[in-house]
């Protein structure tokens, strides 16, 4: 298997959605694992972020929007290391997701694994999950921050999204579940929530 950045431009500076090539007998699939990172700041041959962290000066001026090129840098150092966990993370599921076909006696094929990492069944379906779109939404979200959102309305979005997470552990004792599930008792309990057990009011959603 292989973790890449999938080219669409040329110019070095846009950030690339990193995607993972899984590879049997010669067959590859691809799966985006929904992140993205500079193409300059990316080892091809380990297959990770590159972690940048230089010595500064601690005189280091600010930039414009306040931040300094110090805490720049640290900041993109924690955002590397944050990626290769979660690409770690990933890697481990696609071994798992081999070591249960192989146990299963069914065939190892780089569907079946894609299938499987990805939570799909044997008929490749794979179910809608709030929390994961949620995030998804989020994500893109802070990407467009400056340019089409303020960090405010992410700081909003992120409320609700951990609170809705809280609620689905509180009612399912599940970490997502399936938007297709989603129904009318579904928003009167979340609701309820909301101005009961967590003692927030519907106006401040």
């Amino acid at each position: 298997m292989l973790f890449y950045l999938k080219k669409r431009l040329s110019d070095p500076r846009i950030e690339l959605p990193v995607y993972v090539r899984i590879t049997v007998s010669k067959i590859s699939k691809e799966i985006s694992v929904q992140r993205s990172w500079s193409p300059t700041c990316w080892n091809a041959e380990t297959g990770r972020a590159i972690v940048k962290k230089k010595a500064l000066s601690i005189n280091a001026k600010p930039r414009s929007n306040g931040q300094n090129q110090e805490e720049m840098v640290i900041s993109m150092d924690d955002q590397a290391r944050a990626l290769k966990a979660y690409l770690d993370t990933l890697q481990a599921k696609v071994f798992e997701a081999k070591h249960r076909l192989i146990e299963s006696g069914k065939p190892v094929t780089a569907e079946a694994i894609k299938n499987i990492v990805q939570g799909k069944d044997d008929k490749g379906y794979r179910p809608h999950l709030i929390v994961e779109i949620f995030q998804y939404h989020n994500d893109q979200v802070k990407a467009l921050i400056g340019s089409e959102y303020s960090k405010g309305t992410l700081t909003k979005f992120t409320t609700v999204f951990k609170h809705t997470s809280t609620f689905l552990q509180w009612k399912y004792k599940q970490d997502d579940i399936d938007i297709r599930k989603l129904d009318y008792e579904f928003i009167t309990e979340l609701e309820f929530w909301y101005k009961s057990i967590n003692a927030v009011t519907t106006t401040r959603l």
